[in-house]
């Protein structure tokens, strides 16, 4: 989650270190984004037009143990 000061500022300090454990620890792939830190999580994208694509994407994934669980963030 993005870290907040305790005047509502935001914490880049905090931030800059959650993300270099992050990298360091979990992943090199880190993709960053929004406004509320939905992009802080390590996601797999397995978007296409290509069944066949995405069938394949799932599978690489899985190799590297990402795993769908519902309800999870």
């Amino acid at each position: 989650m993005v870290p907040w000061t305790a005047d509502y500022k935001f914490d880049a300090a905090v931030f800059r270190r959650q993300s270099r454990t992050i990298a360091r620890h979990l992943t090199r792939h880190i993709y960053i984004f929004g406004m509320a830190g939905e992009g802080f999580t390590p996601m797999l994208g397995i978007v296409s037009l290509f069944l066949p694509t995405i069938v394949e994407r799932i599978a690489w994934g899985r190799s590297l143990s990402f795993r769908y669980r519902p309800g999870e963030r």
